[in-house]
């Protein structure tokens, strides 16, 4: 869980740099950017891996209650 959320923290930022270095090189070369099908695959990223600590959250909470059964 701890690698998942480090993970998010990690692409959060790695979105936000690349938003800032767009916005700098559109402002100074006034180019006009498009964005592709790849610029997706952060996002849709970012959400896997948020499900994916909600299902281990769960995961740990099924084993710590069969752990209480024995």
């Amino acid at each position: 869980m701890r690698l998942n959320s480090f993970n998010i923290i990690i692409m959060i930022l790695t979105a936000l740099l690349c938003v800032f270095y767009l916005y700098i090189q559109r402002k100074s070369t006034n180019a006009e950017i498009a964005i592709l099908l790849p610029a997706v695959i952060l996002p849709v990223n970012i959400i896997l891996s948020y499900l994916a600590i909600r299902a281990i959250g769960k995961d740990e909470v099924l084993v710590r209650s069969l752990d209480r059964l024995r």
